[in-house]
């Protein structure tokens, strides 16, 4: 036999044999690596973290207007670093004073307990509901309210069923609070406040 002659139809077959391989296939080295690791912290900026919450926000009237990782204080040991985020959220309508109340829980829990649990190196967060552009077109407007909460108070309140009288109870109306919540002069100066402070003092 002529090997000679046999060495280009071998040659041919191995080719074709490489290009059904591919460069692309998975070794078994592929298939024992570990899965790529958590993130520890989430994205700094705005545009990173209204990609993230944006479309969830919108079905309930809000966009990320900012949002930033600050050093805050933390309670000891704690790690060094930026690991609290700030959130401020404008509404993309005309809110009533009962939509900034409801916000209390509705948006909360857009973002919690999950921000926690996606993100293991974050100590703490918080989310506030800013003025309409037309009533305060400023870069960085006062907000309306505020909920702040740390790792360990974010298990406090079950955001999954909490509404708004839940998250007023935990952060006013209970001692020690579980959460700190900030609401403007002018949102308690209504009765709808009023109202949602009753059905808070019902809670404890």
């Amino acid at each position: 036999m002529d090997l000679r002659r046999l060495l280009p139809s071998m040659l041919a077959v191995l080719a074709a044999l490489a290009l059904a391989v591919g460069p692309g296939c998975a070794s078994d080295d592929d298939e024992t690596k570990p899965p790529a690791p958590k993130a520890d912290l989430p994205p700094d900026g705005t545009k990173p973290i209204a990609a993230i919450y944006d479309a969830r926000l919108a079905p309930l009237g809000w966009k990320v207007q900012r949002a930033s990782l600050e050093e805050r204080d933390q309670p000891q040991p704690k790690p060094p670093g930026k690991r609290h985020l700030a959130v401020y959220l404008r509404p993309t309508g005309q809110p009533t004073t009962k939509d900034y109340l409801d916000g209390l829980a509705t948006v909360s829990k857009v973002f919690l307990p999950q921000v926690f649990e996606q993100y293991p190196g974050l100590q703490s967060f918080d989310v506030c509901l800013e003025p309409t552009e037309a009533q305060d077109p400023s870069a960085y407007p006062k907000a309306l309210t505020q909920v702040h909460v740390n790792r360990p108070q974010a298990g406090a309140v079950d955001w999954r069923t909490a509404d708004a009288a839940e998250v007023v109870a935990a952060g006013i109306v209970r001692h020690p609070n579980t959460l700190v919540l900030l609401v403007s002069p002018t949102l308690r100066a209504t009765s709808e406040w009023q109202e949602l402070q009753a059905a808070a003092n019902a809670r404890v």
